[in-house]
């Protein structure tokens, strides 16, 4: 089975680059009043979170609220270095991309694959359902030994495989993450 490329859609994504929120993004329609984020914000390593909200919100003076951690000079560098990161290195760009591949690639497995159904998912937060948890376990595991790491949904009691490659992943990343997907869906079928 060859996985499609999808470059006829790639220069349309490489124009509207994906968004850095949901709200700029596919949830256009949603009007914000407060954004909160946090966890890769400062890399990987360094623990920042922030809040961005309407300036009409902003009504509370410096000395009436407090946080255990807020202004750490170093979570600050770090989240600035992130930000820059992501732009000059036009991340968002290439989620786009990759994301649409990899999306077409899993459509593709579950039309070959009888198991495998329902694929959803934005971004590079993809994901698709097995019959049963016990399924998607053993998928896991043979996923593994064929040297991708996928993650169940619901701690293990879910049907659903998480299937969240890097945000750097690249084209050839994500023909070999389907290439093993299919590998490890074979052997499944065949136990």
């Amino acid at each position: 089975m060859e996985f499609s490329s999808s470059r006829r859609g790639a220069d349309r994504f490489r124009q509207d680059r994906g968004p850095f929120f949901a709200s700029n993004g596919y949830a256009k329609e949603l009007k914000p009043d407060i954004i909160t984020f946090a966890k890769g914000a400062g890399g990987i390593g360094i623990p920042v979170a922030g809040v961005l909200m309407r300036k009409e919100l902003d009504v509370l003076e410096s000395w009436e609220h407090s946080t255990t951690s807020g202004a750490n000079p170093l979570a600050l560098v770090a989240l600035e270095a992130t930000v820059k990161y992501i732009r000059d290195h036009e991340i968002l760009e290439n989620v786009a991309i990759v994301s649409k591949i990899l999306r077409d690639g899993l459509t593709e497995l579950s039309a070959f694959f009888p198991r495998v159904s329902n694929v959803k998912g934005i971004g590079l937060m993809l994901a698709f359902d097995l019959p049963s948890a016990a399924d998607v376990a053993r998928f896991i595991a043979i996923s593994r030994e064929n040297g991708v790491i996928v993650r169940g949904s619901r701690y293990g009691f879910g049907n659903t495989v998480k299937v969240r490659p890097p945000l750097t992943t690249t084209e050839s990343d994500v023909h070999d993450i389907l290439t093993s997907l299919r590998t490890s869906l074979q052997q499944l079928e065949s136990e």
